[in-house]
């Protein structure tokens, strides 16, 4: 497998919407950035459809990681 992680600064995401943020249209209320709520969604099947597997981990004062691994061909 090869993983790779996705790191921001932001405010990171309240833990009461961490179950949530793999769903088609979702987006954090109260959040004013502009898109669909689709990219995680169709990340998340796109990357289990190729065997891999996806995560986020979250810190609501430093920002969130997204990480993800896939089989290595």
């Amino acid at each position: 497998m090869i993983q790779f992680a996705i790191r921001d600064t932001g405010p990171g995401i309240e833990d009461k919407y961490l179950g949530k943020i793999f769903e088609r249209y979702f987006k954090v209320p109260g959040t004013e950035q502009s898109g669909t709520g689709l990219g995680l969604a169709i990340s998340k099947e796109f990357i289990e459809a190729q065997g891999g597997e996806i995560s986020f981990a979250n810190n609501p004062e430093k920002g969130a990681i997204v990480s993800f691994c896939l089989p290595i061909a």
